[in-house]
C-alpha cells in the first residue's frame, strides 16, 4: 500500500498523520516536490537527484546567504526578502515559512529590466538550488531544470510540451511526455508495494494510478474537496474503472452525504481525520490572540467585559500605540516581537483562542489551536481557517455581546464548553484512528 499525493498540503499531512496515529505504517510519494517535504515522504525529484548521487545533509539556507553581486544588498522582514543594487530591485526572496520570522529560503524571483520575473531558483530544505526555471517575457515558465548538490543537471521539465527528460548516470537520456508518465515509471521502479494506491486528488494522482493500469489492486481516492456542481467527472470514470475495483473515502460528512444522494450505488464511506490532540482543555478561562496587526474585531469591549477571563496578545512584530494602551487592564498582557519559548507557554497557557484579528493569520494559529483542543472563537469578518470552527463559535460583527454571554456561560459551565468543544470536532471531521484501521486494514 502506498499513498500518493500531488503536492503536501495540508490536507495531505492530516491524511498521512491519519494513518501514523492509526499505526498503518505507509510509504508516501509526493508528485510536485517543494523542497520541504518532511524525510519520511519520497518523490520522483529526489529518487532520481539520488541516483545521481545527490548528498541530502545540511540546513536550510538564510535570506542573507543567498549569492549576489558584490556590492548588492539583501533586504528582509518576517514575510519576505528583497535584493537591490542600490535602488533598483533585482529579486525578490519568498520563505519557506512566512510570518514565523525563520527567514529560510525557498524561492529567489530574477527580475528582468521590465520587473518581471525572468528566472527562479528554488532552494531545499538542505539549503543547495536543487531547481532553476527560466521564464518567458511575460514571466511564463519554459524550462525547469532539477539539480544534484553539485549542480549537476538531472531531470528538464519542458512547460510549452509538458515533456520531463530525465539524465541517467549511466549517460542514457529517457524522455517521458509528462510528469505523470515520469511518475508512473519511478513507482515502478522504486520496488513500491503497488497493490493499494490511496491518492487525495482527481489531478495528477489519478492520472498516475490510470497509467499504472491492472498493477493497482485497489485504488482509494481520499477525497477532500466539495462537489457544488455534481459528481466530478474523473470520479465517474474511477466510479466505473474496468481495471479493478475502488473505494472513495469522503472526508466530509456533509459532502459524503451529499454524494451518497447523487449516486447511492458508489462505493463511497465516510472518514474523516484522526488528528494529534496534544492536551486536553482544561477548562481556565485563558484566551489567546495572535495577530501582525492593531486591527482586533471588538477585542477593548471584550477586555472591559470579562474581567475574569485573562487576556493574552501575541505579535511577531513590534506593537502599535493602539495596542500597546490595553495594557491598562489587568486582564491584559502583551507579547510584542514573541519568541519561541514565549509562545510555545502561551500555547500551553490557553484553553481559548479568539481568531479576531483582521489581516493575515499569523503562524498557523488557529490550526495551533484546534491541535492544542483549546475552544476558538472568532467574527464572520475575521475567521481564518473555517474547517477547525463550529457554526455555533462564529458570530456576526454586531453580535459581539453574544460572544461575551457565551464565553460567561462557558468559564462558568464546564459542560457547555465540552459540548462546545464537541461542536468543533464534529466540524472538523475528526473521527478516531479505529476508523482508519477498520476501513484500511486489509
Amino acid at each position: 500500500m502506498i499513498n500518493l499525493y500531488d503536492r503536501y498540503t495540508q490536507w495531505s499531512r492530516d491524511l498521512q498523520m491519519s494513518f501514523k496515529l492509526a499505526k498503518l505504517p505507509t510509504p508516501a510519494v509526493v508528485i510536485h516536490d517543494d523542497g520541504f517535504l518532511p524525510t519520511f515522504i519520497d518523490s520522483p525529484v529526489q529518487y532520481f537527484l539520488k541516483l545521481a548521487g545527490s548528498n541530502f545533509s545540511g540546513k536550510p539556507r538564510y535570506f542573507n546567504e543567498v549569492e549576489v553581486p558584490h556590492f548588492w544588498e539583501i533586504k528582509g522582514n518576517a514575510r519576505f526578502g528583497e535584493i537591490y543594487d542600490h535602488e533598483n530591485l533585482k529579486a525578490k526572496i519568498e520563505f519557506a515559512q512566512p510570518g514565523d520570522n525563520s527567514r529560510l529560503v525557498k524561492t529567489v524571483k530574477w527580475l528582468g529590466p521590465n520587473g518581471k520575473v525572468r528566472v527562479i531558483d528554488q532552494y531545499n530544505q538542505w539549503g543547495w538550488k536543487f531547481a532553476q526555471t527560466t521564464c518567458n517575457q511575460n514571466s511564463r515558465p519554459i524550462f525547469t531544470s532539477y539539480f544534484t548538490d553539485q549542480q549537476q543537471e538531472v531531470l528538464v521539465e519542458n512547460h510549452v510540451t509538458g515533456a520531463v527528460s530525465v539524465n541517467f548516470p549511466s549517460g542514457q537520456v529517457k524522455i517521458f511526455a509528462n510528469w505523470n508518465k515520469l511518475t508512473a515509471y519511478y513507482l515502478e521502479h522504486a520496488n513500491y508495494d503497488l497493490d493499494q494506491v490511496n491518492f487525495n486528488s482527481l489531478g495528477a494522482p489519478f492520472f498516475v494510478v490510470n497509467f499504472l493500469g491492472k498493477r493497482v489492486k485497489l485504488r482509494r481516492l481520499f477525497w477532500q474537496e466539495n462537489v457544488p456542481e455534481g459528481i466530478p467527472g474523473n470520479m465517474r470514470s474511477l466510479i466505473a474503472n474496468p481495471d479493478g475495483p475502488y473505494e472513495i473515502m469522503v472526508q466530509s460528512k456533509n459532502v459524503y452525504q451529499t454524494l451518497t444522494k447523487m449516486d447511492p450505488k458508489a462505493n463511497f464511506h465516510y472518514l474523516g481525520f484522526a488528528y494529534p490532540f496534544i492536551r486536553l482543555n482544561r477548562g481556565r478561562a485563558h484566551a489567546l490572540i495572535l495577530t501582525n496587526s492593531d486591527q482586533i474585531e471588538h477585542l477593548e469591549e471584550l477586555v472591559a467585559a470579562l474581567p475574569e477571563m485573562k487576556f493574552a496578545v501575541g505579535a511577531i512584530t513590534e506593537m502599535s500605540d493602539k495596542l500597546l494602551k490595553l495594557d491598562r487592564y489587568e486582564n491584559v498582557r502583551l507579547y510584542p516581537d514573541i519568541q519561541d519559548q514565549e509562545l510555545l507557554k502561551l500555547v500551553d497557557w490557553a484553553d481559548y483562542y479568539l481568531d479576531i484579528n483582521h489581516y493575515n493569520e499569523i503562524l498557523d494559529a488557529v490550526r495551533i489551536a484546534f491541535i492544542q483542543n483549546m475552544l476558538i472563537l472568532t467574527f464572520d469578518s475575521t475567521i481564518h481557517n473555517k474547517r477547525f470552527v463550529a457554526e455555533e463559535n462564529c458570530y456576526s460583527n454586531n453580535n459581539y455581546q453574544k460572544m461575551i454571554s457565551d464565553l460567561q456561560n462557558m468559564i462558568s459551565n464546564a459542560d457547555e464548553l465540552e459540548a462546545r468543544l464537541q461542536a468543533q470536532w464534529r466540524a472538523a471531521d475528526r473521527v478516531l484512528p479505529e476508523s482508519y484501521r477498520q476501513f484500511l486494514k486489509k
